[in-house]
């Protein structure tokens, strides 16, 4: 995960449900998956903002909850832990382009029903017909199934469906906090498939899933066509490899049911069987691998996680690159002001010079604190994964400065503690 991502999410949750919501996503995304009875702390959270926060997050998806089971004396007990999907949190940033796309192309009253479910999250049919008693129960149902059938919405299934999906002997679920489960039992993970029955106990949410993974295949196109090229048949080709309605990858085609479906395209007549295949052999011999070859199968698939993960560093390394005050901002509301400043000189420091490091005696002279609150922002600037610590070898020995990936150790009289960052380092934790 990287830290961009981590201070994004935290954004978004504040920005959408309150300071609150978005401190106690921040100790899932740190401490998660984890308990209800770990997560409550008297000294930071009481009870009710936990459950509060966990209920609203838990309906619009940001946290998913799975079972964990261990022996109690002579029961089971089954433990529900709660953790924080990360592209989920994120994917609220789409939720007007979902609704501006929904207009597009459904009509007025399948686009009311899908905003009801984007500002209230996961709810049922029941809950629309209250919500909206002039449409009538015919046009919800039909709303609902136009939604699905254009994968703006997905069905799900309900906290006692998961548990009846237990194997063995009975189950009992923590008793003490209990409460948020009675609470959320109306909330759904996702359904193996779409129900062709509509009732009204049935849950819905929005299909982020889909929306995410359109925009994410414009682009790799647009990856594919910056750095493969932009003629017409690596267009033809890539749109082959990556018409996959299954979402399931990779999608492997054999080199017939490529030719096959180029040719069923109009104005295809040109391209050749020889020519295709000599075209293939050059798309997989291509630095960057976005396509894979399978020789024994002579079939081809495109690379998908290797494109998504190009264009999440590239994405995230621009963010930083040309965002360097949201960074400080970060490292400010995180660790203080102080820490900020000291964040920043080694940063000016690294860009001076890349094989730049300061001790903790520069750090206290340059950022104008004491030694010892120097020493102490700096060990924290490396535990939050904001700085590097590198360590000087006693006299005697080998002199060059040495990375350690630990946690920082107490140094000695003959050892010196030297610090540097980059934009690079902050980008991962």
């Amino acid at each position: 995960m990287y830290l961009i991502e981590y201070d994004l999410v935290l954004y978004v949750i504040e920005y959408y449900f309150g300071r609150l919501t978005s401190r106690v996503t921040s100790q899932l995304l740190l401490r998660g998956p984890i308990s209800l009875y770990k997560l409550v702390n008297p000294t930071k959270f009481n009870f009710k903002v936990v459950r509060n926060a966990l209920v609203i997050l838990i309906r619009h998806g940001i946290v998913e909850y799975n079972l964990e089971t261990s022996s109690s004396g002579p029961r089971l007990v089954t433990h529900v832990l709660y953790s924080v999907n990360i592209n989920n949190a994120l994917s609220l940033f789409i939720v007007p382009l979902i609704l501006l796309n929904c207009k597009q192309q459904l009509d007025d009253n399948c686009y009311d029903v899908l905003l009801h479910i984007s500002k209230y999250g996961i709810t049922s049919q029941k809950k629309i017909k209250e919500s909206f008693p002039e449409l009538g129960d015919y046009v919800i149902s039909n709303c609902l199934s136009k939604l699905i059938n254009s994968h703006f919405i997905v069905a799900v299934e309900s906290f006692d469906h998961l548990m009846n999906k237990q194997q063995g002997p009975e189950y009992h679920c923590d008793e003490i906090f209990n409460v948020l489960e009675k609470l959320t039992r109306g909330t759904y993970n996702s359904s193996p498939g779409i129900q062709s029955n509509l009732n009204d106990n049935r849950l819905y949410k929005i299909d982020f899933e889909f929306a995410s993974e359109n925009l994410l295949k414009q682009e790799i196109k647009h990856l594919v066509y910056s750095r493969v090229g932009n003629t017409d048949s690596i267009k033809l080709v890539f749109d082959v490899l990556m018409n996959n309605n299954t979402r399931e990858w990779p999608y492997i085609l054999h080199y017939r049911d490529i030719e096959s479906q180029i040719h069923s395209l109009d104005n295809t007549q040109a391209i050749t069987s020889d020519y295709l295949i000599k075209f293939l052999n050059g798309i997989i011999r291509h630095p960057d691998n976005l396509v894979v070859y399978r020789p024994q199968e002579e079939s081809y698939y495109m690379d998908w996680h290797k494109a998504k993960r190009m264009i999440k560093e590239m994405s995230i390394f621009e963010l930083v690159g040309h965002n360097y005050k949201f960074v400080y901002r970060s490292v400010k509301r995180l660790l203080g002001i102080r820490s900020a400043r000291i964040w920043n000189l080694l940063l000016k420091e690294q860009d001076n010079d890349r094989s730049s490091k300061l001790d903790t005696h520069q750090v206290s002279e340059n950022a104008l604190v004491s030694l010892q609150t120097a020493r102490s922002i700096l060990y924290r600037l490396t535990m939050k994964g904001f700085a590097k610590i590198y360590e000087s070898m006693p006299k005697g020995s080998d002199n060059k400065a040495q990375d350690h990936t630990h946690q920082p150790q107490d140094q000695t009289n003959k050892q010196t503690a030297y610090f540097s960052t980059s934009l690079e380092s902050v980008c991962k934790t």
